[in-house]
């Protein structure tokens, strides 16, 4: 057991008031005495002021009243006198509780005190309140995970104060559009030159529109803006109005996000889209110069999708959207050389499209529906795309 002592030039009973008076006297540190129970017995005046119970309330109650509900279902207070027991000294910052119920961030340090032969009297505990520099923290590290964020999102912040008229741009957003510099401070005109000359007047448009009904609207436009090397970028602005609650003033705060790479992967979608539109265009009027018949169906449902002019024709009907297989033979009348009507599942069309399977060339007697008959010699085969 470690020794301790106090050593004063001054007569015991001395040091001891002026010990005493000392502790009375601090008044940002909370300062009790426990039994061995941890019953309180002693509380400072400071303790009364930062946990708001007088000493009243709380000399002859064990210290586990100042723990939150939480840390009391958890014996926390059990759990730092075992320590301080055991080691002469426990040491922890965590959330306490106030008699309002309000908390606070706290640095508690709980000593055992000893008689000279190290049996144990009781313990003391300070307490310090640490609530501003714990908001300060949590600030920073906030912001150091907004940072993060918004660099991954390929994001930039700006903030427009109607009343000065000057919009603060965060470095984030300056460095999106290629410039090396912090943040930075300069007039709505000026902020106005990042935006691509053919947006201007659309996004000015937007802006006055969202602030008719400011504060409960919001601006949101994707516009191009022009980097610092003179190229230009694509932009998804979103952007609320909020009052300043200091100084009152109106305010817009919005964040760029770059979308640039999104724009270019829509932009090869579109010219791909509509070259595959071109395709089919031209594949459509290729069948339709054919002089035999031919239908689409898709599978594994059968329904069909398509028939060429020559088909319509022959079959003497358009085409009827039928969505499934099995509905080929109302709507149809097929029959085999010996006068026999074909069902749906029978029919070259139908078996395909169940087995996938190649047929050859099939001869087929169709009755019209003005009757007239028609021989037809059918083929079907698969059209596979590149996945098999």
């Amino acid at each position: 057991m470690p020794h301790r002592a106090l050593i004063s030039a001054l007569p015991p009973h001395e040091a001891s008031e002026l010990f005493r008076l000392m502790v009375e006297g601090i008044r940002e540190c909370a300062v009790f005495l426990m039994d061995t129970h941890g019953i309180i017995t002693v509380w400072n005046k400071a303790a009364e002021e930062m946990k708001g119970y007088p000493a009243a309330e709380v000399i002859g109650n064990h210290f586990a009243m100042l723990y939150t509900q939480e840390d009391r279902e958890r014996e926390r207070p059990q759990h730092n006198l075992r320590e301080a027991a055991e080691h002469d000294f426990y040491t922890e910052e965590t959330w306490r509780q106030r008699k309002d119920g309000s908390l606070f961030w706290a640095h508690i340090a709980i000593t055992a005190l000893r008689d000279g032969k190290g049996a144990l009297l009781g313990f003391s505990k300070t307490t310090l309140d640490l609530t501003t520099h714990k908001l300060l923290e949590d600030c920073k590290r906030e912001k150091a995970e907004i940072n993060v964020i918004l660099e991954a999102a390929e994001s930039g912040t700006w903030k427009w104060n109607v009343s000065t008229d000057q919009v603060q741009v965060s470095h984030h957003f300056l460095r999106l559009l290629g410039y090396d510099d912090g943040d930075m401070v300069l007039r709505f005109e000026d902020w106005l030159h990042f935006i691509r000359p053919g947006c201007r007047e659309e996004f000015l448009s937007k802006l006055r529109a969202s602030r008719e009904h400011a504060p409960d609207s919001a601006l949101e436009t994707e516009l191009r803006m022009i980097r610092n090397d003179g190229g230009e970028a694509w932009f998804f602005i979103r952007a609320t109005w909020h009052s300043d609650p200091l100084a009152g003033a109106l305010e817009l705060m919005g964040v760029c996000v770059g979308i640039d790479s999104l724009k270019q992967s829509q932009q090869e979608k579109e010219r791909l889209y509509a070259q595959l539109q071109t395709e089919r265009t031209r594949f459509a009027h290729i069948l339709d110069e054919l002089p035999s018949g031919v239908m689409l169906a898709e599978a594994p449902s059968g329904k069909l999708t398509y028939q060429n002019r020559a088909a319509e024709q022959m079959l003497g009907r358009s085409l009827q959207a039928l969505d499934s297989y099995r509905e080929y033979a109302a709507h149809y009348n097929f029959f085999n050389l010996r006068g026999e009507r074909v069902p749906s599942e029978d029919l070259p069309l139908a078996r395909t499209v169940r087995t996938s399977e190649l047929a050859v060339a099939e001869e087929l007697v169709y009755v019209r529906k003005d009757g007239k008959q028609c021989h037809f010699a059918v083929t079907t085969g698969s059209v596979l795309d590149s996945d098999g």
